[in-house]
């Protein structure tokens, strides 16, 4: 979601895949100071390269936060996607 109300817990879930097959590492930063890390995901060999990810997360507060979503590889390979998500 890009709007919810104070206290709203929003989900989301995003999906990448690696050229090598490296595993995967994900991380969001909400935009207030606060972020999420999480450990290693890694798809059973000889299935698709697609990993996903979910996350959930609520504001006390209102305003306009920029989410910024991080999947990095072993080798350094960071591919990042951003939201707006408006709280009032």
């Amino acid at each position: 979601p890009t709007s919810l109300r104070i206290n709203q817990q929003g989900t989301w879930t995003a999906t990448a895949t690696d050229a090598n097959k490296d595993d995967l590492t994900w991380s969001v930063n909400w935009g207030e100071g606060k972020s999420t890390e999480t450990c290693k995901v890694n798809p059973p060999i000889g299935t698709s390269q697609n990993w996903s990810y979910t996350a959930s997360h609520s504001w006390t507060q209102s305003g306009t936060f920029k989410v910024t979503l991080y999947a990095t590889d072993c080798k350094g390979g960071t591919t990042t996607k951003s939201i707006t998500v408006n709280v009032n």
